[in-house]
């Protein structure tokens, strides 16, 4: 056998969200590869020791000590260890709707599956205790997970503060979005979304303009409205309550701005009139 391992699948109640279902620690002699296979999931390899080479698709990227890089479904995967200084790595195998946006975080995509991490104390901790507790069903799964999302909260945090070196202008507007497509249903203004931030509103309002064309409130508005749509489509709520649900708590202001944007107003939209706007 050219490598040694302790693995384990996850005995766990399923999260729409985020589940890790297989996670383990291997230690790879010299030369040893994987053949090449197709995964039916995501998943996150994170190099402690030693180097090796990883293929995704016809892409090879030399890995190492300090860097975790990514597989994706359906994509043939190939990884080799050194044959000098063979590598040593914990790996999860992850699934539901939000493993983008964690990958995202982490700065993967299909094109950089590769990202760098400092070796913490506490990163090493958190992965060694979440496919340490993969051995045991007892908690269902979530002590995984949440050992998982430790580390990765640690490396998200360090992928963001080297995106901020290297552009932050960039790093300020993709907060600014995810804290507005996060908390969208509440009463939320310009001036907590730049304190949230960090960022002065002038500054944030400029940055937002020049890259979208609209002005932050706008760009809300618009996105409230998105939701409003989703939940008329696809839920019984009653016109006062969508409004309510996503961050409109003035009905006029609400059917205003829906007629303004789509020309008809919410009650005739719920009724299927989508061409008669004589409804005020």
């Amino acid at each position: 056998m050219s490598y040694i391992d302790d693995r384990y699948n996850v005995e766990l109640c399923p999260n729409r969200g985020l589940s890790v279902i297989t996670c383990g620690w291997m230690k790879c002699h010299g030369g040893h590869t994987n053949a090449k296979r197709f995964y039916p999931n995501h998943s996150l390899t994170f190099v402690l020791k030693g180097k090796g080479s990883y293929t995704l698709g016809d892409k090879t990227i030399n890995v190492q000590a300090g860097q975790c890089f990514a597989i994706f479904p359906d994509i043939p995967i190939t990884y080799t260890a050194d044959m000098n200084d063979p590598w040593e790595y914990i790996f999860s195998i992850i699934t539901g709707e939000d493993v983008l946006t964690l990958f995202r975080a982490l700065g993967l995509t299909q094109n950089t599956p590769v990202t760098p991490f400092q070796i913490t104390p506490s990163i090493v901790r958190n992965l060694n205790s979440m496919y340490k507790a993969a051995a045991s069903s007892s908690k269902l799964g979530y002590d995984v997970l949440g050992f998982f999302l430790l580390a990765i909260s640690e490396v998200a945090e360090q992928a963001s503060q080297n995106s901020i070196r290297d552009n932050p202008q960039n790093v300020y507007v993709e907060k600014t979005l995810a804290y507005m497509k996060t908390n969208y249903p509440y009463d939320i203004s310009v001036s907590s979304i730049a304190a949230y931030v960090g960022v002065e509103q002038s500054y944030l309002y400029r940055l937002f303009k020049k890259q979208f064309g609209v002005s932050l409130r706008e760009w809300l508005i618009q996105f409230r409205l998105e939701k409003s749509l989703e939940m008329m489509d696809n839920t019984e709520k009653s016109t006062t309550s969508i409004a309510h649900s996503v961050g409109f708590y003035d009905l006029p202001h609400f059917t205003k701005a829906f007629k303004k944007a789509y020309g008809i107003s919410p009650k005739a939209y719920r009724k299927g009139d989508r061409f008669s706007d004589s409804e005020q």
